[in-house]
């Protein structure tokens, strides 16, 4: 369940990475069609690699722990990928209002900012787990 998860994880990052690198230029797209996109794809790959790394450090292959981590990785894409896509938000209030980033980060941004601290909390909640389990593995295996 282990190799399976970090397959499937591993397939969403390198898939989002290489859309985040085409999507990066600016081209002749808008600044908020930009925005959306390169938030989006950045979100998730970021997201998918850090889960990647923390299950490959720890190497638990319960299957309940490995099914926990794919239930926390499917909610820790999603709250990272709605946030990382809000900025378009953002640069839509910019070029609608003629406002600075700064003040339409505020008023956009508490999407952004709840998403990223609701993913972090299950990022870190997955890593205690998994540091945990990982530990008491250990632990057993030296008896």
């Amino acid at each position: 369940m282990r190799i399976m998860n970090m397959v499937i994880i591993g397939s969403f990052a390198l898939f989002a990475t290489a859309l985040a690198i085409y999507t990066s230029p600016v081209g002749t797209r808008t600044l908020t069609q930009w925005a959306l996109n390169l938030g989006l794809f950045s979100s998730a790959a970021l997201t998918s690699w850090l889960l990647l790394i923390i299950i490959f450090i720890n190497p638990v292959d319960k299957v309940t722990i490995q099914v926990v981590t794919l239930i926390s990785y499917i909610a820790t894409m999603i709250c990272s990928v709605i946030a990382g896509a809000s900025f378009s938000v953002v640069y839509l209030l910019i070029e609608k209002t003629n406002v600075n980033f700064i003040a339409a980060l505020q008023q956009g941004g508490i999407v952004i900012f709840v998403g990223y601290g609701l993913a972090v909390t299950a990022f870190l909640m997955t890593a205690i787990l998994l540091k945990y389990q990982s530990a008491k593995l250990k632990k057993h295996n030296k008896r």
